[in-house]
């Protein structure tokens, strides 16, 4: 009786049901399916038929007292860290130690299984709220609100976007990810997990990466391995970070058994990148080296004595990668069709591999869109619908030679600023900058109150390695992606700011 009490005088627990009974009801049912009626009249056989047979169970809160509940849902939710709890300062050592493997086993499975890594993340969820409810306790500092509100802001507004353009609320499952990393941030910000057990995670990560990548293409007769990701792109971009990351690594293993481990396990990942063919994702190389020159300390904790022969063997190696992998040849082909096409008045050849036109008609007749619709965008479902009418108004090319589907089934730009652009609008494109500087902006703060702080030092690679990759993919079109960057990034915020509070 006294824990059944306790549940029912929890103000959070109160809360969150309440809330969460406010988002059904918003998103319930169509007009055509009369969900309503069965709920009221507590038809659960019906309810229970029409959940597998109908394909409009749920859908965007688009009407007023849909969008109002909505919204009072949403902003109950976002309060209940500020409710009082009667336990405060309760250290749960078993939810710590649970977290700590299951971040592991996130990161371990994000490329190499199918769903460990979803069923990970799910859990994480749960355990992050169950956390909030009935342990969490520490405010919020000022940069740390701003911090969070950037997720919930990019979370939001395409829910508040679709009251006006009508999207299918499948085309919104991608952005709910930002909003369930909200609670993640909150249990990871009061765990400790030392730095160097930390990198050395990133290390098997990288390494479990690399032998995934070389099984695929072993086993699997594919030109681009992709794993079980949507799209090679997905792979490579994440392979190159985890890449990156692993030499930000090496300095605290170098007297140790592991001296040599963090670049064998670079090595290994960016291999894995080479074997998945993606060109854009090299942006990124530069961008390292830029920051890896102008840093000094970085430049310090990553070779604290220049070993000479160690860099050019690696250096070596990871030419001769670059020069046997498909990456190189997709490269070669991409700039010899591009320049014939855009320099020398030369005709696109379909039977052209590798060839970065379609892609650059994409980017322009995304812009066409853009320029027609700055304001609202032409919504989430609808940009095949527009890119058709670019087509047939032959203000671009065709994507591919097909009178049938002239634009290749595309229902995203391959650039996300665009994307996000042509699809919600100047204020969607706002937000997405918001989120981006937002992380910037306090992963930059950590650093500068510990340079020596891994992962801020992370976290600033993570938010530039893919605010480039953006140029050239739509994160936030595909599950994967989008779920890897906004629960990395929060683990990363969350882990730091536990070492600037550690420190105080």
């Amino acid at each position: 009786m006294g824990v059944f009490h306790y549940f029912l005088s929890n103000k959070r627990l109160f809360l969150l049901l309440f809330a969460s009974s406010l988002l059904f009801l918003s998103v319930l049912g169509s007009p055509d399916t009369k969900i309503y009626h069965l709920v009221i009249s507590l038809d659960i056989n019906s309810l229970n038929n029409l959940f597998y047979s109908s394909d409009t169970f749920f859908r965007t809160p688009n009407t007023s007292l849909r969008f109002i509940l909505f919204t009072i849902a949403i902003i109950i939710i976002i309060f209940i860290p500020m409710v009082s709890l009667s336990n405060e300062g309760y250290y749960h050592k078993y939810i710590h130690l649970i977290t700590k493997y299951l971040v592991v086993l996130f990161l371990l499975t994000i490329l190499s299984t199918q769903n460990l890594y979803n069923y990970a993340a799910l859990i994480l969820l749960l355990l992050s709220l169950y956390y909030l409810l009935f342990y969490s306790s520490k405010e919020l500092s000022r940069i740390e609100i701003y911090f969070l509100t950037s997720y919930i802001l990019l979370f939001y507004y395409p829910f508040l976007h679709s009251f006006f353009i009508e999207t299918n609320l499948s085309e919104m499952d991608n952005y709910v990810r930002f909003l369930f990393a909200l609670p993640l941030y909150l249990l990871i910000r009061e765990i400790n997990i030392k730095e160097v057990y930390f990198k050395l995670i990133i290390n098997h990560a990288s390494l479990v990466i690399g032998v995934s990548a070389i099984y695929f293409h072993i086993y699997h007769d594919s030109v681009r391995i992709n794993g079980y990701t949507s799209t090679a792109t997905i792979f490579g971009n994440i392979s190159l970070l985890f890449a990156c990351l692993s030499l930000l690594s090496i300095k605290p293993l170098k007297d140790s058994l592991f001296k040599y481990y963090p670049i064998i396990s670079a090595i290994l990942a960016f291999h894995a990148w080479s074997l998945t063919g993606t060109r854009s994702s090299l942006l990124i190389i530069p961008i390292f080296i830029i920051i890896f020159l102008f840093s000094k300390d970085l430049r310090e904790n990553f070779l604290p004595k220049v070993n000479l022969k160690l860099v050019s063997i690696f250096l070596i190696v990871i030419a001769i990668i670059i020069s046997q992998s498909n990456v190189y040849k997709r490269s070669i082909d991409s700039y010899e069709t591009s320049y014939s096409y855009f320099f020398e008045n030369g005709e696109f050849n379909w039977k052209h591999r590798n060839s970065l036109v379609p892609r650059l008609l994409i980017w322009k007749g995304t812009m066409n869109i853009i320029k027609e619709n700055p304001l609202m965008g032409v919504g989430q479902d609808n940009f095949n619908q527009y890119l058709n009418s670019q087509i047939k108004d032959k203000k671009i090319d065709p994507i591919r030679n097909n009178q049938q589907n002239p634009t290749a089934g595309l229902n995203h730009a391959h650039n996300q600023y665009l994307d996000i652009f042509a699809k919600t609008g100047i204020t969607g494109l706002f937000l997405l900058l918001f989120f981006l500087i937002m992380n910037l902006f306090f992963f930059l703060k950590r650093y500068l109150h510990n340079k020596n702080c891994f992962y801020a030092k992370s976290g600033l690679l993570t938010i530039i390695t893919y605010s480039t990759y953006m140029l050239n993919h739509t994160i936030i079109s595909h599950q994967q992606s989008s779920l890897f960057l906004s629960f990395f990034l929060i683990m990363l915020a969350g882990l730091s700011n536990h070492m600037k509070n550690a420190k105080l």
